[in-house]
C-alpha cells in the first residue's frame, strides 16, 4: 500500500485536510460546518409572542373615543413594571396581574377592565426591555435587545456567528420557567433544531456555545 509522508513544513491545516479519514481531524472538520446533515424541507413552528413575567418593563397606552375621559388612565411616560408578584400598578385600575399572559392577552384584559368606564377602549402594550444573551464561542458575546422572539440562528448571527472553536453539537440554552430554570442542549449538526422548543428564543433566554478545545491559562 502506498504510504503518504508529510513534510514537517506542510501547514497543519493542509495535512489535516488530506488525512481526514486517517486521523482525528475528521470530527474537527465536521464541527467547522454549521450543519452536517443533508438538506431538506421543514415545517417551522410559529414565532411565539412574549409572555410577561416579573421584571418586564412595559409601554402601556389607553385609547378611547373620548380622549378627555381616557386621560386619567395614562401617564406621561406610559412605562410600567411587572413586579415580583406578577402585578402592574396602573392609574385608576390599581394592581392588575399580567404575568403569565402574552402582550396581546394582557392588552385585551386591560381593555375589558375599562370598558364600563370608557367608550370603545383600545390598549397597546409592549415589552420594551426584552433581551436574549449569547455567550461562549461566538465572535461578539452580547446581550441583544429584541422586539420579537428571534430564532436561535438569528441570535447567533447577531452575535457575529460562531468561532472556529465552537462546538456545533453542544449548545446550551437556559430558559426561565416561572421560578425555575430549564436547561436545553441543542445539536446543530442534526435537524432536531427545527422541531425544538428552542428554535425561537424567549425574552430572558441565555444561549451558551461550548468550546471545542479549552484554552489552558498562561501561568507565566
Amino acid at each position: 500500500m502506498k504510504k503518504i509522508i508529510f513534510s514537517v513544513l506542510l501547514p497543519l491545516s493542509a495535512a489535516c485536510a488530506l488525512v481526514l479519514s486517517l486521523s482525528g481531524c475528521g470530527s474537527t472538520a465536521r464541527q467547522m460546518t454549521m450543519f452536517a446533515f443533508d438538506g431538506g424541507e421543514y415545517a417551522l413552528p410559529e414565532r411565539p409572542p412574549f409572555v410577561l413575567s416579573a421584571g418586564d418593563k412595559l409601554q402601556i397606552v389607553f385609547s378611547a373615543t373620548d380622549m378627555v375621559a381616557v386621560d386619567p388612565f395614562n401617564t406621561d411616560s406610559g412605562v410600567f413594571f411587572v413586579e415580583n408578584d406578577g402585578s402592574v400598578l396602573l392609574p385608576v385600575l390599581g394592581r392588575v396581574v399580567l404575568a403569565g399572559k402574552t402582550e396581546q392577552e394582557a392588552a385585551a384584559l386591560l381593555a375589558d377592565r375599562v370598558k364600563t368606564q370608557l367608550r370603545e377602549p383600545f390598549v397597546t402594550l409592549h415589552v420594551i426591555n426584552a433581551v436574549v444573551t449569547v455567550l461562549g464561542e461566538v465572535n461578539e458575546p452580547m446581550q441583544i435587545e429584541v422586539d420579537r422572539s428571534p430564532s436561535l440562528l438569528e441570535a447567533l448571527g447577531m452575535a457575529g456567528g460562531m468561532t472556529a472553536n465552537a462546538r456545533r453539537d453542544n449548545i446550551m440554552l437556559q430558559r426561565k420557567d416561572g421560578n425555575k430554570v430549564k436547561i436545553y442542549r441543542i445539536n446543530l449538526q442534526t435537524d432536531e433544531i427545527f422541531s425544538s422548543p428552542c428554535y425561537y428564543l424567549n425574552n430572558g433566554d441565555v444561549l451558551y456555545v461550548s468550546p471545542l478545545h479549552t484554552v489552558k491559562p498562561d501561568n507565566r
